[in-house]
């Protein structure tokens, strides 16, 4: 996929999905929402898992952009890793037979194991650069998952906050890093940028 192509392609997937929310304009959350999709006859699985792709864009286009870009790398190999990881995968099937069949009263704690579940699973992978960006992908997984299948039924659900490292935004919202752009993620940025300007106006 596009996004297994580096930080150029997460830019360029970001660029796109900028273009389809502004395309929508004030109609993008209703429409990107479980209850509309339900509403046209979508069964809850395939609803839930539309809505859940592009919730989880929102936070890696949005919050969680510019910690992605400095660790992509270590990402993409928690990506690949955790796909085949049979406590993960167990994490997985866990939340969906809970989900669907457990007791909705429990939900959110079903929601926050499942979340830990991949916290762990990606500091355990990128703890083998520095304990920092350990704590920055485990934030990062956990809190693209949260935004993606948790973030209006469980919205007292957290991801972990490390002093020194996190700090929040404004007074509100989650928590990020901070960190910011390195001078190469900085001109990869700027290329890609270019070259989507440069493509718009040949059009």
């Amino acid at each position: 996929t596009i996004l297994r192509r580096g930080v150029t392609g997460l830019i360029q997937v970001c660029s796109a999905r900028q273009q389809f929310q502004a395309c929508l304009q004030q109609d993008y959350s209703y429409c990107m929402s479980l209850y509309f999709w339900v509403s046209f006859g979508r069964s809850v699985e395939n609803a839930y898992a539309y809505t859940t792709i592009f919730n989880s864009l929102d936070f890696m286009c949005g919050g969680g952009l510019q910690v992605g870009m400095n660790i992509y790398p270590c990402l993409l190999r928690g990506m690949a890793q955790t796909a085949a990881d049979p406590q993960v995968l167990a994490c997985i099937a866990q939340l969906n037979q809970t989900s669907y069949n457990g007791d909705p009263r429990h939900r959110c704690d079903y929601s926050e194991n499942f979340l830990m579940c991949y916290e762990r699973a990606y500091e355990s992978i990128c703890g083998v650069i520095d304990q920092t960006t350990a704590i920055q992908a485990g934030w990062w997984s956990c809190e693209r998952l949260r935004r993606a299948y948790s973030y209006t039924h469980c919205p007292q659900l957290r991801c972990k906050v490390a002093p020194g490292v996190f700090a929040a935004v404004d007074g509100e919202g989650p928590a990020v890093p901070q960190v910011y752009l390195s001078p190469e993620m900085q001109q990869v940025a700027k290329d890609v940028a270019l070259a989507e300007a440069a493509k718009k106006k040949s059009q």
